[in-house]
């Protein structure tokens, strides 16, 4: 029972759907945590939040939690309440870890292998705009350390481009070794005007933000720091 407008539901994302559908003056979302009362299906005793109904002692969910009221009998999803996110989960606990400081829970497979970056969930995804920390798509955390839904990071890939780079701090998402390596030869085989083979320009890499004066190329900018070497740069 929706205690915003004590009307009956079956999940939240029920209620979110039919609301943002309606008088858009009367649009809401269902605060998971306030929901007191359940109304049983079999027998439509209401009564509070438990996991067997109170009357027919019928069985809600095999998985239950009290905390945000939610139930569910697929247990293969491997649903899991973490204390840390304070909501629950899928995809089983011995699969993730909670880090604190991007304030959610990642795959074990990037417990030491991600960017740390202060509430990096806790924000919108930079392509399509949803809440990332309460979606229920997949998300996928770029070499940089920001978040965006696995949909709009695959839209991001196939659209026609030299460099792929974060919507947020244009550093490279995938490795563009072969790519730097392509671009040295096209630098290397342009010849530049006489009244531009002894300009440099102010610089700035994205990738590893060294900043520097460089010999410009009407192709690309080549980052001067060894370790980087790449062509993610402009100019400042």
């Amino acid at each position: 029972v929706a205690p915003c407008c004590d009307k009956l539901f079956w999940c939240r994302h029920c209620h979110n759907e039919v609301m943002d559908r309606g008088d858009p003056k009367k649009a809401h979302q269902l605060d998971r945590f306030s929901v007191s009362v359940v109304q049983c299906a079999n027998c439509s005793l209401r009564q509070q939040v438990q996991k067997n109904c109170k009357g027919c002692g019928y069985l809600f969910g095999t998985y239950f939690c009290a905390i945000c009221k939610f139930f569910d009998d697929d247990t293969s999803k491997g649903v899991f309440h973490c204390s840390g996110c304070g909501i629950c989960r899928v995809g089983g606990r011995d699969n993730f870890f909670h880090c604190s400081l991007c304030g959610c829970c990642y795959a074990v497979q990037l417990q030491s292998n991600h960017k740390c970056i202060a509430g990096a969930m806790h924000q919108n995804c930079p392509v399509c705009l949803e809440n990332l920390f309460h979606s229920t798509s997949q998300v996928r955390v770029l070499r940089c350390g920001h978040t965006l839904h696995k949909k709009c990071l695959e839209q991001l890939l196939v659209r026609p481009a030299t460099v792929r780079t974060c919507p947020l701090c244009s550093k490279t998402i995938v490795d563009h070794q072969y790519t730097w390596q392509q671009l040295d030869q096209v630098v290397s085989e342009t010849c530049m005007p006489e009244e531009y083979r002894n300009m440099t320009v102010d610089m700035l890499c994205n990738d590893c933000g060294v900043k520097d004066k460089v010999p410009f190329h009407v192709v690309a900018l080549k980052c001067p720091n060894p370790l980087c070497g790449g062509y993610n740069t402009k100019r400042v």
